[in-house]
Parts: structure tokens; sequence; C-alpha cells
């Protein structure tokens, strides 16, 4: 019975340390976006698509409202390249949970 009592504490912490822990990370770059976009946003996105992939509904709506935030705060200092890799983001997360037939 150890098996489930370990994916009930796996479940129970992704919805909330590590739900707590992606709006933290999202506010800090929020915060400092001017510093460190160019080298992290690819960690951030990678991070964001992560969360959206999981099997947890908290979870993944989490990474796509921390997206959309990211975007709606920072968006107007997005570079080209920026935006390129953002619209990229956006279109991974939009494939990897299409329905499959």
């Amino acid at each position: 019975m150890k098996l489930p009592d370990t994916q009930i504490e796996k479940i129970e912490w992704m919805t909330t340390t590590c739900n707590h822990a992606l709006y933290a990370i999202v506010d800090v770059f929020t915060q400092f976006y001017d510093e460190i976009s160019e080298p992290l946003v690819n960690d951030l996105y990678l991070q964001l698509k992560w969360c959206v992939n999981q099997d947890n509904e908290i979870l993944a709506k989490s990474g796509t409202n921390c997206l959309e935030n990211f975007v709606i705060s920072c968006g107007q200092r997005f570079t080209p390249l920026i935006w390129e890799r953002t619209c990229a983001c956006i279109l991974e997360i939009f494939r990897s949970t299409l329905p499959e037939s």
C-alpha cells in the first residue's frame, strides 16, 4: 500500500508546493524581466510547458495562467526574439494538449 501513499503525496505536493513555487518564479521573472529575460526565458517556458502537460489539472491550469500573466505583465517589453519564443511556446502547448483520436 505504499505506492498509493506516494502517489497521493506527489499529487498533494504538485497541488500545493509546486503550484505556489510556479507563481513565485513568474513573479520574480516579471519583476526582474529586463535583467533575466534573454538568458532565462526559454527555461521559464520549459517549466510552464511541463506544468501544463501534467495530469494534475490544478497545476496545468496554473501553468497556463502563469504564462498568460507573464505575457500581460511583460509583453510590451518583449523583443521580436522573445515574441517568437513566446508564440512557439504557446503553439507547443496547444499542440501537446490537443485530444488524440
